[in-house]
């Protein structure tokens, strides 16, 4: 049960992301035209205001198959775990398991 919250959570953030994507990229285009010394209080107040979760950063990868979060391959999307296992039943293309 506790998989099925994180990846709720996960999916939620991911919605967040592409809301205030567009609205987060103006802000970011407007600093860049300021120099370091002189930053805009309106855009750091419009950072303030949005939450936290609407940040890409924020969405970790996790297994499609498990919703584990640690240890996933970016080509795959799965853990080293189900890839191993998926390797062993021939369900992934291009997979040969060792043997020495």
């Amino acid at each position: 049960m506790s998989q099925l919250k994180v990846i709720i959570r996960q999916n939620k953030k991911i919605k967040l992301s592409y809301n205030f994507r567009a609205n987060r990229y103006e802000a970011l285009e407007q600093q860049k035209f300021f120099n370091n010394s002189i930053r805009p209080v309106k855009n750091l107040n419009f950072f303030k205001s949005i939450p936290r979760d609407s940040s890409i950063n924020r969405v970790q990868t996790s297994c499609w198959v498990t919703g584990r979060g640690a240890a996933v391959s970016r080509y795959f999307g799965l853990t080293r775990h189900t890839i191993r296992e998926f390797g062993h039943n021939c369900l992934l293309p291009g997979f040969i398991k060792m043997s020495w």
